[in-house]
């Protein structure tokens, strides 16, 4: 990854315009457990803000000793969009919108329901196994 970046800064101009804004729009999942290398590349990648969707929660980071903050994710969306936000004279696109999930859509009732209903199923079907 640190060697794709150093090329960015050594390429010539028309080959940096070829490969920055290579995709159209990207979508990260579980972005705490992403290196800060493999996200700026990834904005690089992307020539339109509005087409970066991370997401993600610091409190479910795989690595321990993760120093993830989703404040160092809004630092690297503005160093990387600021040139743009300058020449479109926008300074919104170089400002990523957070948006903050307040439930816990993996165990709301009716998660817990549904699961318990087929959990009741599979007792009553497969009561005749039991040892």
């Amino acid at each position: 990854m640190i060697s794709l970046l150093k090329f960015f800064q050594t390429a010539d101009a028309d080959c940096k315009k070829t490969i920055e804004g290579i995709l159209e729009e990207i979508y990260v999942d579980e972005v705490q457990d992403q290196r800060s290398v493999d996200i700026i590349l990834l904005l690089k990648l992307v020539k339109n803000p509005c087409g970066i969707h991370f997401a993600g929660d610091s409190a479910q980071c795989i690595s321990k000793d993760s120093t993830f903050r989703f404040n160092d994710l809004k630092a690297m969306f503005f160093n990387q969009f600021t040139p743009l936000a300058v020449v479109t004279n926008n300074q919104s696109l170089a400002r990523a919108q957070l948006f903050e999930l307040n439930t816990n859509f993996r165990s709301h009732q009716g998660i817990i329901s549904l699961a318990s209903f087929v959990m009741e199923l599979l007792y009553k079907g497969l009561s005749h196994l039991a040892i």
